[in-house]
């Protein structure tokens, strides 16, 4: 298992957060070394085979509807910005990116940039009314009731911007498939056209992986022989995009001060890669 991956297993939940670890750390070296891990082991499938696969094992799922209508499949980070890439058939078929869509909303969605609701406080009162607000019938919301009642469970999408605001619920999926992609493929820099940076750290911050994520990442690790680690340690997120965000890392681990003896780390790095590794070798016999 990869020695990156399980450091960062420490700094979840038992550790949290050490400043002492964090301020050593290169994130472009980080982001680089785990790019060659996860392409190193990777295993391609085919475009019709991951869309097979989503439809048959991952059927429960759909990214911001209520899995009550027909679905298609959503690239997270959107196809228009690695179409000239010499890998884009390998991108395009890596089911970390994908996930299944009500078919309506995912054409709301296009290849729009994914914006947080506080975009809307910086908004005149004239720009406001260029979104719309959207339910998971795919039906505009009109009246403010039906907004109050279903306000966890809407979109909004702005077309002249081209802007999309997620469902609550797909928040923290959205973020971490973004991190897994844009470091795999070191499309950091394309990153910005799809999230803002901060936005992406937010949410992750804000919306913590839930049940289906993992069953998600355990179902494609038999198929790719990797898993997204952004779902297993999330904290790793804040480690890999230091360097390119201006929100101060450790304000969000406030009543954090936890220091370790480094023998103190390695053994519960090794304790918990053998764990995790039992885990797999049960999961692809």
């Amino acid at each position: 298992m990869y020695i990156y991956f399980m450091i960062f297993s420490l700094l979840y939940k038992s550790i949290a957060f050490n400043p002492y670890i964090y301020k050593t750390i290169n994130p472009s070296l980080l982001r680089k070394s785990i790019s060659e891990d996860l392409n190193n082991n990777f295993t391609k499938v085919s475009w019709v085979k991951a869309k097979e696969i989503l439809h048959n094992e991952l059927s429960n799922m759909d990214i911001y509807g209520d899995n009550l209508h027909s679905k298609n499949v959503e690239h997270i980070f959107p196809q228009v910005y690695y179409k000239d890439s010499n890998k884009k058939n390998i991108m395009k078929s890596d089911m970390h990116n994908l996930l299944l869509c009500s078919e309506k909303l995912n054409n709301y969605r296009q290849h729009f940039k994914f914006v947080d609701p506080s975009y809307l406080q910086q908004l005149e009162k004239s720009d406001l009314s260029s979104f719309n607000i959207i339910n998971s019938n795919s039906h505009k919301v009109n009246d403010i009731n039906e907004l109050i009642s279903l306000k966890n469970d809407v979109i909004m999408v702005n077309k002249k911007k081209k802007l999309f605001i997620p469902s609550v619920k797909s928040r923290g999926s959205i973020s971490r498939s973004l991190a897994y992609f844009s470091t795999k493929y070191n499309f950091t820099q394309e990153l910005p056209n799809v999230i803002d940076i901060n936005t992406m750290i937010k949410w992750n911050q804000d919306y913590q992986v839930d049940v289906n994520e993992y069953h998600k990442n355990i179902i494609i690790y038999k198929y790719h022989n990797i898993l997204n680690p952004f779902i297993i340690y999330p904290d790793l997120i804040n480690y890999c995009f230091n360097d390119i965000t201006n929100i101060n890392i450790e304000d969000l681990y406030s009543n954090s001060d936890n220091m370790h003896t480094t023998n103190y780390l390695i053994n519960q790095i090794k304790e918990k890669e053998y764990f995790i590794e039992k885990i797999l070798k049960a999961i692809k016999k």
